[in-house]
């Protein structure tokens, strides 16, 4: 995976992604503003499939544990992409393509070895039940 540092400066939009890293960051947004009054639902609708819902949650739980700060998420309508959302997309999108060496890549500096595996691991099993569920790549 070679860097391209053009990118840096360019703020990375919802526009831009697949239909999963898309699906990721509609869930993402909308369990993180609606707090703990979420629906069901509409998340598992975000998803793509109730049995995401267990996965989701444990990667989110691994994540904002591992994460060194408050992670920024942007308002479900912004068009743009915060860096720590690009990153859960990005690592999400590694594990759906069983890409461990991306993954590294793109965590190695920021989180510690266990925190990588057990991110690794939830993002696998979140990856295995949306693509299950919604068949797009």
């Amino acid at each position: 995976m070679s860097a391209d540092i053009t990118l840096l400066g360019r703020p990375r939009m919802r526009n831009d992604l697949d239909p999963t890293g898309d699906r990721m960051i509609a869930a993402l947004r909308y369990c993180h503003h609606a707090g703990t009054g979420y629906s069901i639902h509409t998340l598992a609708h975000h998803l793509g499939s109730r049995t995401a819902l267990p996965p989701f949650h444990a990667l989110l739980d691994e994540a904002w544990r591992a994460w060194p700060e408050p992670p920024v998420i942007e308002s479900h309508c912004n068009p743009r992409i915060s860096h720590d959302e690009a990153l859960l997309v990005d690592i999400c999108m590694a594990a759906a393509r069983d890409e461990r060496p991306a993954f590294e890549f793109l965590t190695r500096e920021m989180f510690a070895p266990c925190a990588r595996q057990t991110l690794w691991l939830a993002a696998r099993r979140l990856m295995r039940s949306v693509l299950r569920a919604v068949g797009d790549r």
